[in-house]
């Protein structure tokens, strides 16, 4: 049987929104290990139609898109995000923990989850049409390529600052 050694859950307190409310996205760290450290580096992806409105319970230094928090062994922690929808739909928003152990920085881990957000015009529904069930938008939710490249950004950069802090022989 193998111990469990960290524990991630990612959720959403508030999903479901009108145009003037934020969601809350959560990521819940648990560290299991009695004698080491945990390094935990958040990307969120946000599709097209979601900006971050701010980031909560991360080291400082990090930004909307990307967080770093170390966990004290057998201790936990969370980071929230807030989000906004900037129009009307249903968008997933993905979360990518990569992290490791201690200074163990060449055995670097990943997990990913994703929580559902479903934005509504005031007196609208969550799929962009208004009471009548005519549209209110033509664009459709999707990851725009601003998302992509700071998702690929976030993870070079911690790829770079990694390598970076390797001891030198």
């Amino acid at each position: 049987m193998v111990q469990q050694q960290v524990n991630f859950e990612f959720t959403g307190t508030q999903t479901e929104i009108t145009l003037d409310e934020d969601a809350i996205i959560t990521l819940s760290i648990v560290n299991y290990l009695s004698n080491k450290e945990v390094t935990v580096q958040l990307v969120i992806n946000t599709p097209s139609g979601i900006s971050v409105s701010s980031v909560a319970g991360a080291d400082s230094g990090s930004n909307q898109y990307n967080a770093v928090e170390t966990i004290d062994p057998a201790s936990q922690s969370s980071i929230s995000i807030r989000l906004a929808a900037n129009e009307p739909g249903e968008f997933d928003v993905g979360g990518i923990a990569i992290w490791y152990r201690g200074d163990d920085e060449d055995d670097v881990n990943r997990y990913t989850d994703s929580v559902t957000i479903q934005a509504q015009s005031e007196g609208g529904s969550a799929d962009g049409s208004d009471q009548n069930g005519d549209p209110t938008s033509s664009e459709a939710p999707g990851f725009g390529i601003g998302t992509a490249l700071g998702g690929v950004a976030g993870s070079s950069a911690l790829i770079k600052w990694l390598h970076d802090r390797r001891p030198r022989d």
